[in-house]
């Protein structure tokens, strides 16, 4: 029985399970964000390759404007929060999404030059309703 005991720990010890797996926030999600001082619909699209997470996004501006923009993973804090660094034509900064249970959904925001905006997003075929992205910003 010890002789199996210590087999078990020294596979262990060499094949570790992957804790960092980020498979399960991979998927399109529909959603909503802020811009300039509205709502506005948003496609995010997240890859998972192994420990890390990118992605892609467009949001439709009010004048029928398609702005697309890009994710770079940062880190992961905890088990369902990734920081990402966004990026698109109207420059750079952090994003920090909250993942639910699962990765169906999440609520997170975007950081400008000192300001924090909310972004969220729906996975699509989740069966959750989509985001309302006609409420006024407050």
């Amino acid at each position: 029985m010890l002789r199996f005991a210590l087999s078990l720990l020294l596979l262990a010890v060499a094949n570790p399970t992957r804790a960092g797996d980020l498979s399960s926030f991979a998927g399109k999600y529909v959603g909503c964000a802020v811009s300039g001082d509205e709502w506005v619909p948003i496609a995010t699209t997240l890859t998972a390759d192994g420990d890390t997470l990118s992605g892609t996004y467009v949001f439709i501006e009010t004048p029928g404007r398609w702005v697309p923009g890009t994710l770079a993973f940062v880190s992961r804090d905890g088990e369902n929060d990734i920081t990402f660094l966004w990026s698109d034509i109207y420059g750079t900064g952090s994003a920090s999404f909250f993942f639910s249970a699962g990765g169906a959904r999440f609520d997170g925001y975007w950081t400008g030059e000192s300001e924090r905006f909310p972004w969220n997003g729906v996975r699509q075929g989740s069966g959750l309703p989509k985001p309302d992205c006609s409420a006024p910003v407050a």
